[in-house]
């Protein structure tokens, strides 16, 4: 199994200082923020990015999408989903000539849901899947569990999601797991050794605190072996499905936004170390 550090583990930093931060704590491998990404691009060219990566010794192997300001993919329709379809040709552009496989895209806020949203859901889907073979990228549907005001989600568990992407049936569309949100969400160990490999597009991989699942929000993810996860027992539920696509540290860790960069990239670096190739 392959690892690769997100661009949110170092969030305050800008998309020059993250590359040089992870090339020098030994990470090989990166999933792109397309919010840092756009703010790169005003004032320099893909071309530019492209020779950044390389020279970093990074490969950009996901991306995290823009998020809407209000409903998205899910709930939208009419001019509003031809404006969200718009931005999302664009991403899925940018991830085409960056050779970015996957897009994660997540789920939209539940407070503007009806009883007959999943139908829509479903046409919205195969669209944006149809939109996504065309450049040859994966689109990876992340569900979200998070409390008030953040929170709730149209998408809040795995199985909601998998029923959806299920229902889709598009060879382009699947899910993101994220394990801070699967846990929070009262999910198993065991339902991600059930799920097909064809559908888990990308894993955001994490530690979390021993929390009450009620008292937790994203702050608490932690470094692998700072928390309570059985992660070994999730990695290999991880292989016992077939998954073969990257483990992502994901931490939105105020406390290490404040750190050095470099430190935060050499720290993640040494914790995911038990995971590179462990099949």
């Amino acid at each position: 199994m392959n690892i690769c550090i997100s661009q949110i583990t170092t969030m305050p930093s800008d998309l020059p200082t993250d590359l040089w931060a992870f090339s020098k704590a030994g990470w090989s491998a990166v999933e792109l923020l397309l919010d840092k990404v756009d703010k790169y691009l005003e004032e320099h060219s893909i071309e530019q990015l492209q020779r950044l990566l390389a020279a970093c010794n990074l490969t950009a192997v996901a991306a995290i999408g823009r998020a809407p300001a209000d409903a998205g993919l899910l709930l939208e329709s009419g001019s509003a989903l031809d404006r969200f379809l718009a931005e999302l040709a664009r991403q899925l552009e940018l991830c085409r000539m960056l050779r970015i496989p996957c897009l994660g895209v997540g789920s939209d806020p539940g407070t503007n849901r009806n009883r007959d949203w999943f139908p829509g859901a479903v046409r919205n889907l195969r669209v944006a899947g149809d939109m996504a073979k065309e450049v040859g990228v994966y689109v990876g549907l992340e569900f979200m569990s998070l409390a008030p005001p953040i929170g709730p989600f149209v998408l809040s568990t795995l199985a909601e999601t998998r029923a959806l992407v299920e229902a889709v049936a598009h060879p382009n569309v699947g899910f993101n797991l994220d394990l801070f949100h699967h846990y929070r969400g009262g999910g198993k160990t065991v339902d991600i050794a059930n799920l097909s490999p064809d559908q888990l597009i990308h894993v955001h991989f994490c530690d979390v605190l021993g929390l009450p699942m009620t008292q937790l929000d994203d702050g608490h993810r932690v470094l692998p072996e700072e928390g309570d996860l059985p992660l070994d027992e999730i990695v290999g539920a991880l292989q016992s499905c077939g998954y073969k696509g990257y483990l992502s540290l994901e931490l939105l860790n105020e406390a290490l936004w404040k750190e050095d960069p470099v430190v935060v990239a050499q720290r993640g670096w040494a914790s995911m170390q038990r995971f590179v190739n462990n099949e």
